[in-house]
């Protein structure tokens, strides 16, 4: 009885509690509603996705469940972008907005599910508070092609409360919806591969059904637990071969010859130092890290290697006493396996979107050892609320400055080139926006950086020289400079490109050169009619029309 007065009495501070945490998102997160979308992905992702276009419609679900489309198996993720086509024509406020309201909905999800299943009210609502105010979950809410994070994250929430009611009461009905949630969060984002392993470590602690009344490790109760696992497994397996097809066939993976397996542990090793140094202290984020050009050297790999072997001991040996650190940590650990380069995906070295779901056990770490400190400690305990608004002030006020950072395209690019080493990413992101804004001649002296950095990037080498071609208003930096361009971009090419081809036949009939530009254009269509680029083709085909009948385009 005394148990449920408490409860009730507490039931209006834990919905208090939940308003807040609304609250806290709405404050960091309402400047979405007059935010753009941005070049880098969310054309391919969003704007110019063909399966979006559909709408939500039976012809718009069938697509999302049979294609592979930007590399990604995401049915559920794409549906929801089909109901945003269907709603409001894929506004971006809006759009970034119900990014925010999956995130506010995975945090209330995620202080209830902590509360039921460790009965610590005050450490809980300090979870969801990291989660919700955190600077490196930004890139997952604000940008518009991530609604996979925002979606996922509330699927493996809602997993965990399902299992917690399965623990609670077992029942077939109860197990079936733990999987229907796993399989849910797969088809939102494949990367929850590791959820049947974090519930493994909730079974561990908080749940303590691996455990004797002596916190010694039960083999019995541990194999129980792995079979009742064997469904999510599969669930995983499935999704995990759906992802490497849908990788490879889109060329998302890298190939083991670009990035040495040597370089890609040492990057892996020092990445997780890094997550941890930038969840503590979050300065400088980005939405690109450039991989390190010249290697990474031994020392600092060792010294990484030093200290996470130094945690993982120290969580081991105090896994009776403080069974959350070892949960923590191994949730951190365990959650960054899929992203963190091993089988390298995309060029980057790190991302902040990595650490959407496994910051959630890394800050288990500090929030339950003050816990533990505040216990015995009065004087701790009555400093605590104090600490804890100046934290949590700081974090929100740290994310909301981040959050500005993706107001368009220029913006986030001009703060990734002032906080991260120069990189071809940067540069060419960059002067891509600024041409969107009709910014050319900047746009023009970014795409000269990013060739400084890689000579032989023939689309941008075409880029530019189109670009110098078909704005007088852009200054060159000498006459022959277009030439030069699209010169090698074709020798690159091996002339099997039409587009530095169609270049060339824009630039001699600027000229007045007409027959020249019809025989450069006319080699262009037939590339790309064996390219089956059929609209290309027919362009070409107008071009070469009006060229012989001495017309300048």
């Amino acid at each position: 009885m005394g148990s449920s007065r408490d409860n009730e009495r507490r039931f209006p501070l834990r919905v208090g509690i939940g308003i807040g945490l609304v609250l806290a998102v709405a404050a960091v997160y309402a400047q979405l509603a007059g935010h753009a979308f941005v070049s880098y992905d969310d054309d391919q992702a969003i704007t110019t996705n063909p399966g979006v276009q559909l709408g939500l419609s039976p012809a718009g679900v069938a697509w999302s469940f049979r294609t592979a489309y930007f590399a990604n198996w995401i049915p559920l993720t794409n549906i929801s972008l089909q109901a945003d086509q269907t709603l409001h024509g894929l506004r971006p406020g809006f759009m970034l907005l119900e990014n925010a309201a999956l995130h506010a909905i995975a945090t209330c999800l995620l202080f209830y599910v902590f509360r039921r299943m460790t009965k610590a009210l005050w450490p809980s609502a300090a979870i969801a508070a990291v989660f919700a105010l955190h600077p490196l979950h930004v890139e997952s809410v604000a940008w518009a092609a991530l609604r996979k994070d925002s979606l996922s994250g509330v699927f493996f929430v809602l997993c965990i409360w399902a299992h917690v009611r399965y623990v609670e009461r077992p029942t077939r009905a109860r197990l079936a919806s733990v999987a229907l949630a796993c399989a849910a969060g797969l088809m939102a984002k494949p990367t929850l591969v590791t959820l049947p392993f974090v519930l493994l470590l909730l079974d561990y602690w908080p749940l303590r059904r691996m455990v004797r009344e002596d916190g010694q490790i039960d083999a019995r109760r541990v194999r129980a637990a792995l079979v009742e696992k064997i469904p999510l497994v599969l669930l995983v397996v499935a999704a995990s071969i759906a992802t490497v097809w849908a990788q490879s066939a889109g060329g998302a993976i890298v190939e083991r010859s670009t990035v040495p397996l040597g370089l890609r542990v040492s990057n892996a090793i020092v990445s997780y130092v890094d997550y941890l140094r930038m969840s503590f202290w979050p300065s400088g984020l980005a939405v690109y890290y450039p991989p390190p050009v010249h290697g990474i050297p031994a020392w600092r790999v060792a010294l990484c290697v030093l200290l996470l072997l130094g945690v993982t001991v120290l969580a081991i040996r105090n896994r009776t006493r403080r069974p959350w650190w070892l949960v923590g940590w191994l949730w951190f650990v365990g959650m960054l396996v899929p992203t963190i380069g091993l089988v390298q995906v995309g060029s980057q070295a790190r991302a902040d979107r990595y650490m959407y779901l496994p910051l959630i056990g890394l800050s288990i770490l500090p929030i339950w050892a003050v816990a533990e400190c505040a216990a015995t400690r009065p004087v701790a305990r009555r400093a605590l609320p104090a600490i804890a608004a100046v934290i949590f002030a700081a974090l929100g006020v740290s994310a909301k400055r981040q959050v500005s950072y993706w107001k368009d395209g220029v913006t986030l690019f001009e703060h990734v080139r002032a906080v991260t080493p120069p990189s071809l990413i940067a540069h060419v992101q960059l002067g891509k926006a600024l041409l969107e804004e009709g910014r050319a001649t900047e746009a023009a002296a970014e795409m000269r950086a990013a060739i400084a950095l890689k000579p032989d990037y023939v689309e941008l080498l075409n880029n530019l020289a189109w670009l110098l071609t078909s704005r007088p208003d852009v200054p060159a930096l000498d006459p022959g400079e277009p030439m030069r361009l699209v010169s090698r971009a074709i020798e690159l090419s091996n002339s099997q490109n039409p587009y530095p081809l169609y270049t060339l036949a824009m630039m001699h009939a600027r000229d007045g050169r007409f027959a020249e530009a019809a025989e450069s254009a006319s080699r262009a269509a037939t590339l790309a009619r064996a390219m089956g680029n059929v609209g290309l083709a027919a362009e070409l085909d107008a071009r070469v029309t009006a060229f012989r009948a001495g017309r300048k385009p």
